[in-house]
């Protein structure tokens, strides 16, 4: 099993330890290699990511990502960690207060967005469960409504 201690923002992220992700800030392709562990395999794979065409890499699955990590990339520039399915730390996730922005979902019926802009933390859930996280840059709360990741889809192929 992965040490987290001491080893950054993404590494809290998949931890489940969401109060202590701020946003994204300039990681590379290195950083997250750094933080997030050995990859699944060292294969880039390319796909769309909020309607851009990026690549990505997966990470194993941690206690709070059963399903592993996707971390996104354009270039060498990490753009988004991914996480379906997560399982936060409940003492973290209430510690983040409550979101700047509620909104309808899109996954279904019953579920809503919910996103902590200045942290660019956006959590999909129904009721107690989450569905999907998604770790970016901090985010501009008057132009989410309309950004192409708040109706996240991701096209993924092998490169």
């Amino acid at each position: 099993m992965i040490d987290w201690t001491e080893r950054g923002e993404l590494a809290e992220l998949a931890a489940g330890r969401w109060d202590g992700f701020h946003g994204l800030a300039e990681y590379s392709l290195e950083d997250a290699d750094a933080q997030l562990g050995p990859p699944t395999d060292d294969e880039l794979y390319g796909g769309r990511f909020g309607g851009e065409p990026a690549e990505f890499r997966r990470y194993p699955a941690t206690d709070a990502a059963p399903q592993g990590v996707t971390c996104w990339l354009l270039d060498d520039a990490v753009i988004g960690i991914e996480i379906h399915d997560p399982e936060p730390d409940r003492a973290s996730l209430e510690a983040l207060g409550p979101p700047d922005l509620e909104l309808d979902s899109g996954l279904g019926p019953s579920w809503s967005q919910h996103v902590w802009s200045a942290r660019g933390l956006v959590v999909h859930r129904r009721d107690e469960r989450v569905g999907l996280a998604l770790g970016l840059a901090p985010i501009d709360p008057e132009t989410w409504p309309t950004d192409p990741l708040r109706w996240w889809r991701v096209e993924r192929r092998r490169r």
